[in-house]
């Protein structure tokens, strides 16, 4: 005898009913989507239009915005481009009416013609020059495009620039190229191009640095010394005034912390006279360290500078040899002869200066 055990599968009428539910599930959706998308660009529409009647242009104008961000259509550009005109962004006006006949092109529209005369109104009653720029240099890194003396933005480096002036000077200037300047006319295209690469200039290179005589050999310490033990000490008086500014702050801070825990254990408060006046020493206390932190941190900076510079001064100072035959006498003298001071000159390659040099 032989068991046949059989798996049972669905019905090929209820997969197809299945499917067909999926799918006009997923369709509803996407028109929900799409109707209240739609809602909301004419929602915004209808705002903008009684701004735009208030002559509120520039509420208008986000409000048209706003329904394009929603619903691209044609009475939203064509809106949005006489806003922008009121408001005198007259590059941005254009692109706005020209989206609007491009989008009433597309659908067939009669509305075509009215957005079409908007865009020959618009470049019939002003001035601009029609910048014809390729993509690559219109994205390239650091290219800088000035028409009239007034900088154009990336976002309308290609195109028509509206500007005043009947002739137009352009300036083109990019990183590695010589700047260029082109003079166009009214209402004429202009090809932007980049000016001459330039070219590697070779410097000479410069003088070596003369070499300070040599020091002369002493006892006890040089001015260099002295100069930079005072900017130490210096410094440590600095950071003294800032711990001295800071210290209040600190140990009033770990009282309050200290009677915050006796006062709130679990970090629960009670309410009442007691947690109130912590709170407003706390306040208090935050308060006059804010007061003091611009004192704090120049002290502090201030402080440091001192200590790196005396530390360095002091350890490149040159050490002097103390001589028995040769000690200090009256009237400015060391030993037989007077003391005496050399100004000496230095150049180098990032900079010049002098060198004081001598006996103090």
């Amino acid at each position: 005898m032989f068991l046949q055990i059989t798996r049972a599968m669905p019905h090929n009428g209820a997969m197809r009913r299945s499917l067909a539910i999926f799918v006009l599930g997923a369709i509803l959706a996407a028109s929900h989507s799409a109707w209240a998308d739609t809602a909301e660009a004419t929602k915004a529409f209808e705002e903008g239009r009684k701004l735009r009647d208030q002559r509120d242009f520039e509420k208008a104008a986000a409000a048209f915005e706003r329904s394009i961000a929603a619903e691209r259509s044609i009475g939203a550009f064509y809106n949005l481009g006489f806003s922008y005109e009121q408001l005198g962004r007259t590059r941005d006006a254009l692109d706005a009416y020209r989206s609007s006949a491009a989008i009433a092109k597309e659908k067939n529209d009669p509305r075509e013609k009215e957005a079409n005369e908007a865009v020959g109104k618009l470049l019939d009653t002003h001035n601009y020059v029609t910048l014809v720029v390729s993509d690559d240099l219109a994205t390239a890194a650091g290219v800088r495009i000035v028409v009239d003396g007034e900088p154009v933005p990336p976002s309308q480096a290609k195109g028509e620039v509206f500007r005043s002036a009947s002739q137009h000077e352009i300036l083109v200037s990019a990183p590695g190229h010589k700047d260029l300047r082109l003079q166009a006319s009214n209402k004429q295209p202009v090809n932007v191009i980049l000016g001459e690469p330039l070219t590697a200039t070779v410097t000479p290179p410069p003088p070596p640095p003369v070499p300070p005589p040599e020091e002369p050999t002493g006892g006890g310490w040089g001015w260099q010394k002295w100069t930079g033990s005072g900017m130490i000490a210096g410094g440590v008086v600095s950071l003294v005034v800032t711990a001295a500014l800071f210290f209040p702050y600190l140990s009033e801070r770990l009282s309050l912390d200290s009677e915050a825990g006796r006062l709130c254990p679990g970090n629960k408060c009670p309410r009442g006279e007691a947690t109130n006046d912590l709170v407003a020493r706390n306040n208090a206390n935050i308060q006059d360290a804010d007061d003091k932190r611009v004192p704090m941190i120049v002290t502090g900076v201030l402080g440091g500078l001192l200590i790196g510079g005396g530390i360095y001064v002091f350890a490149t100072a040159p050490s002097g040899s103390a001589s028995p035959s040769r000690t200090v006498g009256t009237m400015g003298t060391l030993g037989s002869g007077p003391a005496t001071v050399r100004v000496i000159p230095q150049i180098g390659a990032r900079g010049s200066g002098l060198s004081v040099l001598g006996t103090f």
